[in-house]
């Protein structure tokens, strides 16, 4: 069973790492309580550094980088 898991706060759209054994989670960019039993989990992991790198393919991709992370991934042998 995964430990971590990954969803999107619905006011702000901050993606956010958390603990499955969670039934709850705060987002720390706008506060808001997200009830984890309701929210999509965009991805599931035991390796926290594999949900790390979710995270920053997610923000790369709505930033526009996502070519240029995984180039960093790639060279740092993350990906």
């Amino acid at each position: 069973m995964e430990k971590y898991g990954i969803v999107v706060c619905s006011r702000c759209k901050k993606v956010k790492a958390f603990d499955l054994s969670s039934k709850k989670t705060k987002c720390f960019r706008c506060n808001k309580n997200i009830s984890l039993e309701k929210a999509v989990i965009l991805h599931k992991s035991n390796s926290l550094e594999e949900i790390q790198n979710a995270i920053g393919l997610l923000n790369a991709e709505s930033d526009g980088n996502l070519a240029k992370f995984r180039q960093i991934l790639k060279n740092n042998k993350f990906y």
